[in-house]
């Protein structure tokens, strides 16, 4: 259990193997891959993050559970994210990896950055077992550089009560008309985005957006 700290567990390259791990309140990010990191990882739970420093942090890189970077592809299994500022899970720079079985809540409050569960940027990653609650926004996936590929592929996902956005699908420019399969959902549920339940209501924008990209998605349902 690590609690309190800056950061939480940082990785330049290597493959560790790691169980049972509980990151409280890290400040800035919790798990933090970069160089060819392939970490496995297995029952993780990432509570509170980034509060000790909102809102007059000097950087928009805090209060975040996992950032997956420059060429980075964990195994990551059996994970609880809750109650951070600005990401769950943050992909940039050709990363990927494998998440199963892994639940993300309450994401929420960033002004620096867009807050959202997943952002996906740049990179190429499979989710298999996805619940995303509570958030800002549930899943946006970015295309920002044509020397790399973006493909986020999410399977048995559900996403509820997001504010803003429970899916979005764009491209840094809205001018790049390049155009290949950016994310692929199979039995995806999106339900409540600016309801009741979300934690502004009234804000939303789109359940599901898909903007100058394409995707593929199967038995999906957007409410």
């Amino acid at each position: 259990t690590i609690r309190n700290s800056l950061w939480g567990i940082t990785m330049f390259g290597g493959d560790t193997v790691m169980h049972n791990i509980t990151i409280h309140n890290a400040d800035y990010v919790a798990i933090d891959l970069f160089d060819f990191a392939s970490p496995r990882i297995y029952d993780l739970i990432i509570q509170d993050g980034g509060q000790d420093l909102h809102p007059g942090s000097y950087t928009w890189r805090y209060g975040i559970g996992i950032s997956v970077g420059n060429h980075s592809a964990p195994i990551i299994e059996n994970v609880v994210i809750d109650n951070l500022i600005t990401r769950g899970v943050n992909f940039w720079k050709g990363s990927g990896g494998i998440y199963r079985n892994m639940s993300i809540s309450n994401i929420s409050g960033a002004i620096q950055a867009i807050p959202t569960g997943i952002w996906m940027m740049d990179s190429i990653a499979l989710f298999d077992g996805l619940l995303i609650d509570k958030c800002d926004n549930g899943i946006w996936v970015r295309h920002f550089d044509d020397s790399l590929i973006t493909r986020a592929v999410v399977r048995d996902a559900e996403i509820l009560n997001s504010v803003m956005y429970g899916v979005k699908i764009d491209k840094y420019d809205p001018m790049n008309y390049t155009n290949y399969v950016s994310a692929e959902f199979e039995r995806l549920v999106v339900k409540g985005t600016g309801g009741p339940n979300a934690t502004t209501q009234g804000q939303a924008v789109a359940a599901i957006e898909v903007n100058t990209n394409t995707s593929k998605m199967e038995l999906t349902i957007p409410s």
